[in-house]
């Protein structure tokens, strides 16, 4: 065996392996297709003019705004059999898109976040996929906290194309009953989300609002959601695909509570000391935006798409 083949073949795909590994003992094979069944089980029941969010699927009830609703709706065409299926299809072919916009391999599919939500059929990936074309507006039809890149961005026409979008689908939608239930909706989501993977609600919460803005703005922006919004699960995480390479996205594959938080503080602490250890002044140095270890998150945003 020659084995300087085989030790340059893992320090090429160490990451892969790592995604590999993190993934196939994450994924539960009783969570396959929820998020499509439960999404699905709140169109069906908006398009019969029932509550939305009295649905769900195993147990799980629905719990998101109600622009995922409308994002869902190509599901009425099918058997309700199928709202599992069309979830994962719907997130893998969205997961395909933004990848290749970042010009990521396939087998980054198998990053953890990511791998979850397709599992799941969730709607981030679709979030992503948008928000990295020049169908950014409407990414918050797939998920609401998708206007927070833009906004942190600076991306305005994109920010007002989101406004025009969730104005004009108003009318359509329960809005009405969603901000009624707002405290129990909320409850349900926190309730389902299980243990925290945000610092919303922790010790860690102003220590990492601080982290971001040590970190700059484009990274910021792809981190933010998943390190601060409340009732925040692992696939949330999908987000920092833009910003998350090498070592920190070896970091950030981890689905452990308080992840994204603690990387983006650690990658604050790293940033400020590195400016410190360089300046001619120590003492009066400032975080520079050339302080960005090899391994950290890219800082490198998506070529800007008009609105």
């Amino acid at each position: 065996m020659n084995l300087g083949f085989v030790a340059k073949w893992f320090r090429d795909h160490w990451l892969l392996l790592w995604f590999l590994v993190l993934s196939i003992g994450w994924l539960d094979p009783q969570f396959l297709g929820i998020d499509g069944r439960i999404y699905g089980a709140a169109a069906r029941a908006w398009a019969n003019g029932a509550d939305p969010w009295m649905a769900g699927a195993d147990g799980y009830l629905f719990a998101a705004p109600p622009p995922s609703i409308l994002a869902t709706a190509p599901v009425l065409l099918l058997p309700q059999q199928l709202d599992g299926l069309y979830g994962i299809v719907v997130a893998l072919v969205a997961a395909l898109v933004a990848l290749r916009a970042l010009r990521l391999a396939a087998w980054w599919l198998l990053f953890p976040p990511l791998a979850e939500g397709i599992w799941a059929g969730n709607l981030d990936a679709a979030a992503l996929a948008l928000l990295l074309t020049r169908l950014s507006g409407a990414a918050v039809l797939a998920k609401i906290y998708a206007a927070v890149p833009l906004i942190v961005l600076g991306r305005w026409r994109a920010v007002a194309a989101s406004f025009i979008v969730l104005i004009g689908t108003a009318p359509l939608l329960p809005w009405a009953t969603y901000l009624a239930r707002f405290p129990e909706i909320a409850a349900t989501l926190a309730e389902q989300s299980v243990n925290p993977h945000s610092a919303y609600g922790t010790v860690l919460l102003i220590p990492t609002a601080v982290a971001l803005l040590l970190v700059g703005r484009r990274s910021a922006a792809w981190l933010a959601v998943p390190a601060l919004w409340p009732s925040t699960q692992p696939h949330y995480a999908t987000l920092v695909l833009p910003v998350a390479r090498g070592k920190a996205a070896a970091l950030l594959a981890l689905p452990l509570p308080l992840v994204v938080p603690i990387a983006t503080i650690a990658w604050a602490l790293w940033r400020v000391g590195s400016a410190w250890a360089q300046a001619p002044d120590a003492s009066s140095a400032m975080p520079t935006a050339n302080a960005i270890p090899e391994d950290a998150p890219a800082t490198t945003d998506p070529p800007e798409a008009s609105s």
